[in-house]
């Protein structure tokens, strides 16, 4: 049997750029086109600032087989202690912005 190292996963960084440094990267693009895309990506602004968003425009409806069943997972993954500190980082960034919400303790 091989054995099993855990890595150390570090908490994600910001890695946010402003729109006009990531047009002023694009070598590729005429000046020309590069004025469209900074108007677009400004126009758009909202959708790249790191926030959560809803769909307003359309209602979708998913339909479920007759005999269909929730996947239940019957018990929690194991983790590495090394990883808890990057875990515990990303959980309380995601409770922050309303992607999870505390219903016990840790």
């Amino acid at each position: 049997m091989e054995h099993a190292y855990a890595v150390e996963v570090t908490a994600t960084k910001d890695t946010r750029i402003s729109v006009e440094k990531v047009v002023a990267q694009q070598d590729h693009l005429t000046d020309e086109q590069k004025q469209g895309l900074l108007f677009v990506l400004e126009k758009y602004l909202k959708l790249f600032d790191d926030s959560l968003g809803r769909y307003l425009k359309r209602k979708f409806h998913i339909e479920l087989k007759d005999d269909a069943v929730p996947y239940l997972f019957k018990g929690p993954y194991s983790l590495p202690a090394v990883n808890m500190p990057a875990l515990k980082t990303k959980i309380k960034r995601q409770e922050n912005i309303g992607i999870l919400e505390r219903v016990g303790e840790l």
